[in-house]
């Protein structure tokens, strides 16, 4: 029996409706009935609930599925990788601050580096359809909640207000290294934020 018709089988014995079951689960109703149809699959932490729920072992779920199991171990690389994407923009971040303080070749081209190796990984992930839209934050997906969309916010406000510290430090010659190091922990302080938004997929 394949996955989705296991849940919908055990779902319709214990008399319980897709509400009930996203509730449970704490997803939408919408979710539960793309896993019913195999449209999606779960993750691995839904899937432990969902083995709790109905009272099946997660070896009877992932043995019935050949599909299942190729999305947790296609799951698990990508995590990986968007572990790999966060520490290549604390480089890339890095990297910036050095240029705009240091301002020498061998900054210059550190930062050259980190940017081709940022590319390089993207461009992996897209061709090997690793890319999950739900990583892909904050540009393109504004399905969040709104302390979420707020933080977004918050931290380009403090960037570019940093930036334009750093510009009017420039014109009066007064020293900018000042503005410059507090863009740069900004920038680190955001992108570790995202990190924990993205691996923990809140929402």
């Amino acid at each position: 029996m394949q996955f989705g018709e296991r849940i919908k089988e055990q779902r319709k014995i214990k008399n319980m409706t897709q509400e009930d079951v996203a509730k449970h689960l704490h997803v939408s109703r919408k979710t539960i009935s793309s896993w019913e149809n195999e449209n999606s699959y779960p993750d691995i932490k839904s899937l432990v609930k969902i083995s709790d729920l109905y009272q099946i072992s997660l070896d009877t779920l992932l043995n019935e599925d050949s599909g299942l199991k190729e999305y947790l171990q296609k799951d698990k690389v990508q995590d990986n990788f968007v572990e790999l994407k966060y520490v290549i923009n604390a480089l890339f971040y890095l990297a910036v601050l050095l240029v705009a303080i240091i301002k020498n070749y061998s900054s210059l081209f550190f930062l050259l580096g980190v940017f081709l190796l940022r590319l390089a990984c993207d461009h992996f992930m897209k061709e090997s359809k690793l890319l999950n839209i739900d990583y892909d934050l904050p540009f393109r997906n504004w399905n969040r909640s709104l302390p979420v969309k707020i933080f977004f916010i918050s931290c380009f406000v403090f960037i570019f207000g940093f930036a334009g510290w750093g510009i009017y430090a420039d014109f009066n010659n007064l020293n900018t290294n000042l503005p410059l190091i507090a863009m740069g922990i900004s920038l680190q302080v955001m992108n570790l934020i995202l990190y924990i938004i993205d691996k923990f997929h809140i929402r």
